[in-house]
Protein backbone atom coordinates (compact mmCIF):
# COMPACT_ATOMS: atom_id res chain seq x y z
CA UNK A 1 0.00 0.00 0.00
CA UNK A 2 1.75 3.45 -0.97
CA UNK A 3 1.86 6.01 1.61
CA UNK A 4 0.24 8.86 -0.26
CA UNK A 5 -1.83 10.58 2.04
CA UNK A 6 -4.88 12.13 0.41
CA UNK A 7 -7.47 15.02 1.96
CA UNK A 8 -7.95 12.82 5.68
CA UNK A 9 -6.04 10.40 7.52
CA UNK A 10 -8.37 7.73 6.53
CA UNK A 11 -8.21 7.92 2.74
CA UNK A 12 -4.63 6.68 1.09
CA UNK A 13 -3.97 5.91 -2.46
CA UNK A 14 -2.69 2.52 -3.56
CA UNK A 15 -1.71 0.68 -6.77
CA UNK A 16 -5.11 -0.59 -6.87
CA UNK A 17 -6.94 2.53 -6.55
CA UNK A 18 -8.14 4.86 -3.29
CA UNK A 19 -8.86 3.27 -0.19
CA UNK A 20 -11.35 4.71 2.66
CA UNK A 21 -10.53 3.62 5.86
CA UNK A 22 -11.68 4.57 9.69
CA UNK A 23 -10.87 5.83 12.86
CA UNK A 24 -10.59 2.98 15.77
CA UNK A 25 -10.33 4.44 18.75
CA UNK A 26 -6.84 6.28 18.61
CA UNK A 27 -5.89 4.19 15.19
CA UNK A 28 -6.62 4.37 11.97
CA UNK A 29 -7.62 0.95 10.06
CA UNK A 30 -8.41 -0.24 6.28
CA UNK A 31 -9.68 -3.61 6.53
CA UNK A 32 -10.64 -5.85 3.80
CA UNK A 33 -8.39 -4.57 0.79
CA UNK A 34 -8.19 -6.89 -2.09
CA UNK A 35 -4.51 -8.01 -2.60
CA UNK A 36 -5.99 -10.38 -5.41
CA UNK A 37 -8.65 -11.10 -8.16
CA UNK A 38 -11.15 -12.74 -6.35
CA UNK A 39 -10.28 -16.91 -6.94
CA UNK A 40 -13.54 -17.84 -8.05
CA UNK A 41 -14.99 -18.80 -11.28
CA UNK A 42 -12.14 -19.47 -13.65
CA UNK A 43 -9.93 -18.26 -11.42
CA UNK A 44 -10.71 -21.33 -9.22
CA UNK A 45 -8.17 -23.83 -7.66
CA UNK A 46 -5.66 -21.46 -9.74
CA UNK A 47 -2.58 -18.93 -8.86
CA UNK A 48 -3.45 -15.71 -7.55
CA UNK A 49 -3.95 -12.98 -9.90
CA UNK A 50 -3.79 -9.34 -9.84
CA UNK A 51 -6.25 -7.42 -8.35
CA UNK A 52 -8.46 -5.31 -11.10
CA UNK A 53 -7.89 -1.15 -10.24
CA UNK A 54 -10.86 0.29 -9.28
CA UNK A 55 -12.29 3.90 -9.92
CA UNK A 56 -13.80 5.93 -7.13
CA UNK A 57 -12.88 5.10 -2.93
CA UNK A 58 -12.87 1.26 -2.03
CA UNK A 59 -14.89 1.21 1.50
CA UNK A 60 -12.12 -0.09 3.81
CA UNK A 61 -14.00 -0.10 6.76
CA UNK A 62 -15.03 -3.39 7.39
CA UNK A 63 -13.12 -7.16 7.42
CA UNK A 64 -13.08 -8.94 4.11
CA UNK A 65 -14.91 -12.33 4.31
CA UNK A 66 -12.79 -15.39 6.00
CA UNK A 67 -12.11 -18.70 3.83
CA UNK A 68 -13.98 -21.30 3.14
CA UNK A 69 -13.87 -23.28 6.77
CA UNK A 70 -16.77 -24.61 9.23
CA UNK A 71 -18.54 -21.64 10.98
CA UNK A 72 -17.44 -22.07 14.17
CA UNK A 73 -14.05 -21.11 13.24
CA UNK A 74 -15.36 -17.51 12.12
CA UNK A 75 -16.81 -16.89 15.51
CA UNK A 76 -16.36 -13.09 16.65
CA UNK A 77 -18.32 -13.41 19.84
CA UNK A 78 -21.39 -15.36 20.70
CA UNK A 79 -23.77 -15.44 18.15
CA UNK A 80 -21.50 -13.12 15.97
CA UNK A 81 -19.82 -14.72 12.70
CA UNK A 82 -17.29 -13.04 10.09
CA UNK A 83 -18.40 -14.32 6.30
CA UNK A 84 -16.92 -16.22 4.52
CA UNK A 85 -16.62 -17.47 0.78
CA UNK A 86 -14.00 -18.13 -1.75
CA UNK A 87 -13.67 -14.17 -2.32
CA UNK A 88 -11.36 -13.71 0.86
CA UNK A 89 -8.29 -12.52 -0.60
CA UNK A 90 -8.41 -9.39 1.39
CA UNK A 91 -5.78 -7.39 3.64
CA UNK A 92 -6.10 -5.10 6.72
CA UNK A 93 -3.89 -2.08 7.35
CA UNK A 94 -4.06 -0.47 10.56
CA UNK A 95 -1.60 2.31 11.90
CA UNK A 96 -1.37 5.44 13.91
CA UNK A 97 -2.75 8.73 12.36
CA UNK A 98 -1.15 11.62 11.17
CA UNK A 99 2.22 10.29 10.79
CA UNK A 100 4.20 10.30 7.46
CA UNK A 101 7.48 8.61 6.84
CA UNK A 102 8.99 5.25 6.74
CA UNK A 103 7.67 3.19 9.63
CA UNK A 104 8.49 -0.57 10.04
CA UNK A 105 5.76 -2.85 8.88
CA UNK A 106 4.80 -6.08 10.67
CA UNK A 107 2.87 -8.88 8.28
CA UNK A 108 1.15 -11.07 10.74
CA UNK A 109 -0.39 -14.58 8.84
CA UNK A 110 -2.37 -16.26 11.08
CA UNK A 111 -2.24 -20.08 12.03
CA UNK A 112 -4.61 -23.01 12.12
CA UNK A 113 -3.01 -26.13 10.32
CA UNK A 114 -4.18 -24.68 6.73
CA UNK A 115 -7.80 -25.04 7.77
CA UNK A 116 -8.90 -22.38 9.92
CA UNK A 117 -8.29 -19.15 11.00
CA UNK A 118 -8.59 -15.19 10.05
CA UNK A 119 -7.76 -12.23 10.05
CA UNK A 120 -10.74 -10.42 12.13
CA UNK A 121 -10.05 -12.89 15.05
CA UNK A 122 -9.35 -10.27 17.78
CA UNK A 123 -6.57 -11.82 19.53
CA UNK A 124 -5.00 -10.67 15.55
CA UNK A 125 -5.81 -7.25 15.98
CA UNK A 126 -2.05 -5.99 16.45
CA UNK A 127 -3.87 -2.70 18.09
CA UNK A 128 -1.10 -2.58 21.22
CA UNK A 129 1.70 -3.34 18.63
CA UNK A 130 1.10 -0.46 16.59
CA UNK A 131 0.32 2.08 19.98
CA UNK A 132 3.63 0.36 21.43
CA UNK A 133 5.91 0.41 18.09
CA UNK A 134 4.72 2.85 16.15
CA UNK A 135 5.14 0.18 13.08
CA UNK A 136 2.30 -0.83 10.03
CA UNK A 137 0.46 -3.96 11.36
CA UNK A 138 -0.84 -5.88 8.35
CA UNK A 139 -2.73 -8.95 8.45
CA UNK A 140 -4.11 -11.27 5.70
CA UNK A 141 -7.04 -13.59 4.87
CA UNK A 142 -5.62 -16.13 2.30
CA UNK A 143 -7.20 -19.73 0.62
CA UNK A 144 -7.75 -22.60 3.39
CA UNK A 145 -8.74 -26.17 3.31
CA UNK A 146 -8.93 -27.76 -0.10
CA UNK A 147 -9.47 -25.09 -1.83
CA UNK A 148 -5.44 -24.16 -0.47
CA UNK A 149 -3.80 -26.89 -0.69
CA UNK A 150 -5.23 -29.87 -1.92
CA UNK A 151 -3.48 -30.69 -5.47
CA UNK A 152 -5.56 -31.00 -8.23
CA UNK A 153 -2.96 -30.47 -10.68
CA UNK A 154 -3.49 -33.88 -12.20
CA UNK A 155 -7.03 -33.08 -13.26
CA UNK A 156 -5.52 -30.00 -15.07
CA UNK A 157 -6.43 -30.72 -19.11
CA UNK A 158 -5.13 -28.32 -21.96
CA UNK A 159 -7.91 -26.04 -21.97
CA UNK A 160 -8.63 -26.01 -17.66
CA UNK A 161 -5.15 -26.11 -15.57
CA UNK A 162 -5.12 -26.41 -11.99
CA UNK A 163 -1.89 -24.76 -10.04
CA UNK A 164 -0.93 -26.38 -6.35
CA UNK A 165 -0.15 -24.97 -2.71
CA UNK A 166 -2.21 -22.17 -3.19
CA UNK A 167 -2.40 -21.26 0.03
CA UNK A 168 1.10 -19.94 0.27
CA UNK A 169 1.02 -18.73 -3.24
CA UNK A 170 -1.65 -15.96 -1.55
CA UNK A 171 0.67 -15.15 1.35
CA UNK A 172 3.49 -14.75 -0.73
CA UNK A 173 0.92 -12.50 -3.12
CA UNK A 174 -0.51 -10.64 -0.32
CA UNK A 175 3.97 -9.90 1.04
Amino acid sequence: MASDTLTTDTLVRTTAGVVRGRRVGDLVAWRGIPYAAPPVGPLRLRAPQPVTPWSGEFDASEFGDAAVQHKKFTALRPGKYQPSSENCLTLNVLATPGTSGARPVMVFIHGGAYTLGMSATALYGGQSLVRRGDIVYVSINYRLGSLGYLDFTQFSTPKRSFDSNLGLRDQVAAL
